[in-house]
């Protein structure tokens, strides 16, 4: 589990003490939870430098943008791509993206959001969701070729060890 902010503001919005307080107030809040984050997410993948400095003053391991792509060993660990895998993309599509990140030994990472029946995500417009069948499909394809999945905090590890 990682941070994604308190309020989920974006970050022009904010001041430099506000930002600090969604950075580190969320993670405060996991904490006392018994959790202990070390990944971050950009909410609505909105960063900057400065708050891509603020998250590894924070201490953060990672973080994850929006910006859609793979990952290898140029990648900043603050700035991870990623690919959103919503109700419109074919299963076949999602598997190329899968077999290119196996055959070029890159890193994936694959997001999902507001997971429910097609029906819903086009009533409600949420363009960014998935479906049940889709997530499932996924997994199954993931198993059958015995690809790797780790969370982002092995993946990082794994790229440090790269380098």
């Amino acid at each position: 589990i990682g941070v994604h902010t308190r309020t989920h503001r974006h970050w022009p919005e904010l001041s430099t003490l506000d930002a600090w307080e969604e950075i580190n107030g969320s993670r405060d809040d996991l904490c006392s939870r018994g959790l202990n984050p070390t990944t971050f997410a950009y909410p609505y993948g909105d960063w900057n430098s400065s708050v891509v400095k603020q998250v590894r003053e924070a201490g953060y391991l990672a973080a994850r943008t929006t910006i859609e792509g793979f990952n290898d060993d140029e990648t900043s660990p603050l700035l991870l791509r990623c690919q959103h895998v919503t109700y419109n993309l074919d299963e076949e599509d999602v598997h190329e993206l899968i077999n290119y990140a196996q055959q070029h030994q890159l890193w994936l990472i694959l997001t999902y959001y507001q997971i429910e029946p097609q029906e819903v995500l086009e009533e409600r417009k949420w363009i960014h969701g998935t479906t049940p069948t889709m997530l499932v499909s996924n997994l199954a394809y993931l198993t059958s070729i015995r690809a790797p999945v780790v969370t982002v905090q092995d993946g990082i590890e794994n790229l440090i060890r790269i380098k």
